[in-house]
This record gives C-alpha cells, sequence and structure tokens, in this order.
C-alpha cells in the first residue's frame, strides 16, 4: 500500500509483480482552513505588517526540504523587485547556521525564524505562498496542508506533490533551484489576485483528500484481503 503515485512506482521498480494500491494520506479541512484570528495573531507576534506576503517553509530535516534554496530564492526575488516579500520558517533545523546563510544572502532581517510548532495550521493561515524545494517526499503532507489553507503551493514535483497539485493552478512545480522559484514567489508576490485564486484553487484540490476516504478505502482493501481465499 503507497500513499502516492511516486512510492507506488518506487514499489513496482524493486518489487516486481507485488500488487500495489495507492491510499492517499488526508487533510482535517475543520482545522488547516483559512483563519483570519490567527492570521493577525501569528503575524502580530512576529511582527509583519499588512502588506508584507509571506512564504512559509514548514519542516524539519532542513537540507532534504531545501531551506538554504528557499532562503536564496527569497533573496533573489527580492533583488526582482519583490520587496515585500518574507520567509517565515517553522520547525526545527541548524538555526545559527540558516541565520548566518540569510545574513550572507543579504536576507536575514527578511528571514524569521519561529521553531517548533503545535500548531502549524495557525503559522499557515498567517502566509500567503507556501514554499518547498524538498528534494524527496513520500507524500508531502505539510504541502496539503497548505493547500488546505488556500496557500498556493511552490514545490518541486516530488511523491505526493505531483498528484495534488496542478501546475499553474493550485501552485508551481518548479526546478530546485534558487531562481525558478525566485520566479514563481516573484509573480505571486506581485498579483494578489493569482494568490487567491491560486489558493482557492489548492484548496478545492486538498478537499478531495480526507482522512475518511483513506480510513474507508483502507477498511475496504483489508476486507478483500480477508476474503480472498489463500493459495
Amino acid at each position: 500500500t503507497a500513499v502516492s503515485s511516486g512510492i507506488a512506482r518506487e514499489l513496482h521498480e524493486h518489487f516486481p509483480g507485488v500488487p500495489t494500491t495507492v491510499i492517499a494520506n488526508g487533510v482535517d479541512g475543520e482545522r488547516f482552513r483559512p483563519d483570519p484570528v490567527a492570521r493577525a495573531a501569528i503575524r502580530a507576534r512576529v511582527g509583519y505588517a499588512e502588506g508584507d506576503v509571506v512564504a512559509v517553509f514548514l519542516g524539519g530535516d532542513w537540507r532534504r526540504k531545501g531551506l538554504v534554496v528557499a532562503i536564496d530564492a527569497v533573496a533573489e526575488a527580492r533583488r526582482q523587485g519583490a520587496t515585500r516579500l518574507k520567509l517565515l520558517v517553522v520547525g526545527r533545523g541548524d538555526a545559527g547556521a540558516a541565520r548566518a546563510h540569510a545574513a550572507a544572502a543579504g536576507v536575514e532581517e527578511a528571514v524569521t525564524f519561529f521553531g517548533r510548532s503545535d500548531d502549524p495550521a495557525a503559522q499557515l493561515a498567517a502566509s500567503d505562498i507556501f514554499v518547498s524545494p524538498t528534494g524527496y517526499e513520500a507524500f508531502g503532507l505539510n504541502a496539503l496542508e497548505a493547500a488546505s489553507v488556500c496557500l498556493p503551493v511552490v514545490a518541486t514535483s516530488v511523491h505526493g506533490i505531483e498528484d495534488f497539485v496542478v501546475d499553474g493552478v493550485g501552485g508551481f512545480l518548479c526546478p530546485r533551484t534558487p531562481r525558478a522559484f525566485a520566479d514563481a514567489m516573484t509573480r505571486l508576490h506581485d498579483d494578489p489576485v493569482l494568490r487567491r485564486t491560486m489558493g482557492e484553487a489548492a484548496r478545492v484540490g486538498a478537499c478531495r483528500y480526507t482522512w475518511e476516504a483513506a480510513n474507508r478505502r483502507t477498511a475496504e482493501l483489508y476486507a478483500a484481503l480477508a476474503s480472498t481465499p489463500r493459495p
């Protein structure tokens, strides 16, 4: 049982002939949704102005998830004129090294390290763009949660994300380079209507993925296996 079509491809490659089915993860659309109250509270806490356009990076394992790429992309985007673009980093990692990299890139003041969050829905609601230059995912659950909060997703086309983000509709699927991510974020920075329409499309796509559906399909799979005669 695979959580994404990409994992199913890996299983077919390494275990040829073994039957495989895809049962995707889900998202709680009531928890992960736009929340003006949480948005105002978090933005006030970190000192963001009303006109700031906030890209959020969420998760640990910063090397695999590409935090350096995200920081360099923000630096490039600001050079392109996206001067209101900020990066909110949520999660644990080597913050000292990441701060030093942001300083070297000239965007130390534009990058905020929030730390670990027990309620990432609030930080997502406070943001305008979800950014994920990740090198590998089994599914990309945090991108699905961001899409459910109506954030356009700017990400690499990896397992899972390639299934629920339509490039140019619910966000942008980019090569893992600072320039590609900067170009996408600059477009979203400059066009609030595009941010809104892409965010709304992202939520529509995300709402197709529910934990109820995952539970139902898992139960159906077990029932089918239990009723199949053994050879």
